[in-house]
């Protein structure tokens, strides 16, 4: 959604108010502690494949500024009115300027990546780890990938993660028609295989989206490769 519709919305702009006063407010709460970046964002970060977002599909409920006490409604008129502002300029010029002033939270926070800088983190070469999981046609990395079990999984956590629920094995023979995934072979009851697309052994789940159906003899020349 643009910014001319966004003007008309009066649930999405308050909305988008909403968030900004709520940014601010932790921001100036942050601001007040002796680590700034570490109250801000709750803590760091797990690494990234083992990292799991919330996604919550529920609609929110009708968002009723009303519902604010005085002192925060007063705010977050003034967001609003700073919105409305930003957004008719960027129409009228065609730029969408966003920057504002450094805060002390990212202020500290970018001071810390600077003096905690390591230049092994940022190799020449993409390491092995990272290029195999690249898509064979497009070069990207599967979000699956990104997804998936730790890599520094324990063997036994590992040995739990190849097992297969028997609903999930009968959905991926219906979806995958009886056919194996590599070379087209129709399969019997008793041939059929699963592939698990990114392995166990370098973080594949046994989620349904990382498997799909082989033959023995397809699935076994395939090793540990991952092949997208």
């Amino acid at each position: 959604m643009g910014d001319k519709e966004t003007l008309v919305d009066s649930q999405l702009l308050g909305r988008i108010a909403l968030n900004e006063l709520e940014r601010q407010l932790r921001l100036e709460s942050a601001s007040d502690t002796d680590d700034p970046v570490g109250t801000f964002f709750g803590g760091g970060l797990p690494p990234i494949e083992v990292y799991r977002a919330e996604f919550d599909v529920d609609t929110e409920p009708e968002f009723n500024p009303d519902t604010l006490s005085k002192e925060f409604r007063s705010r977050f008129d003034e967001i609003v009115g700073l919105k409305k502002e930003r957004m008719r300029q960027a129409l009228e010029s065609g730029i969408d300027d966003n920057r504002e002033p450094l805060d002390e939270v990212r202020r500290s926070w970018f001071q810390t990546e600077v003096d905690e800088f390591c230049e092994d983190d940022y190799p020449d070469e993409i390491p092995e780890s990272i290029s195999e999981a690249q898509c064979n046609v497009f070069g990207h990395i599967c979000p699956v990938f990104f997804a998936a079990e730790s890599f520094t999984e324990t063997s036994d956590a590992r040995r739990r993660g190849r097992y297969i629920p028997f609903k999930t094995k009968v959905r991926i023979v219906r979806r995958d028609n009886y056919t194996c995934q590599h070379c087209g072979k129709h399969l019997n009851d008793g041939e059929v295989e699963f592939d698990h697309i990114i392995p166990v052994s370098k973080g594949g789940s046994s989620e349904e989206h990382n498997l799909r159906l082989t033959c023995f003899d397809c699935n076994r020349d395939k090793s540990a490769d991952v092949e997208i």
